[in-house]
């Protein structure tokens, strides 16, 4: 099974694609969700028949953050000084792959269905748009602010925002750099 596969379901949908986390039992943010994510997100901005995705969760949870377990398995197999080197990668890819959805020019919507947490919310601020359910039950936020008094910014806090849209000859949508600005669009 392929990474995407066993991490992310990918479906087209005329126009957009329904991304689905499906990363059990909350949607960890490991390397290999990452790594999902990014191949989805590459595949999707070569596709010209892709004009947005929709980021969503077949959990009860949108994500919780870092991936625990993985950390834990990385203590054990490297020592806390390689977690340390390991996690710095990971956080550095988690940025990048976050400024990818960004600027992505594929507009990109996240639908946060259950709890969304620490380097989840993250995840969902790169989206350009967010949408969660109206229920009382669903969290959304930062636990690390009563761990450590600060947010730890993987990169959510810090993104720059979408940028607007212009649309192509075939009648899609997609984002450009400036492209609504120039044209005083908006």
């Amino acid at each position: 099974m392929s990474t995407t596969a066993e991490h992310l379901q990918v479906r087209s949908c005329g126009g957009y694609q329904v991304w689905e986390l499906s990363s059990g039992p909350v949607n960890a943010l490991s390397p290999d969700l990452l790594t999902a994510l990014d191949e989805a997100l590459s595949r999707a901005v070569a596709d010209d028949t892709v004009a947005a995705v929709v980021l969503t969760s077949g959990l009860s949870v949108f994500s919780a953050g870092a991936d625990a377990t993985w950390m834990r398995t990385v203590v054990g197999e490297v020592g806390p000084q390689g977690l340390l080197e390991q996690f710095v990668q990971t956080m550095d890819r988690f940025r990048e792959l976050c400024m990818r959805l960004r600027r992505s020019p594929v507009l990109v919507l996240a639908a946060l269905g259950g709890h969304t947490l620490a380097g989840g919310l993250e995840l969902a601020a790169a989206c350009d748009l967010r949408f969660a359910a109206d229920s009382d039950r669903i969290r959304i936020g930062v636990p690390e602010m009563d761990l450590f008094g600060a947010l730890p910014s993987g990169t959510g806090a810090a993104v720059p925002p979408p940028q607007p849209a212009r649309p192509h000859a075939d009648g899609t949508t997609r984002f450009e750099d400036g492209a609504a600005l120039q044209d005083a669009a908006v």
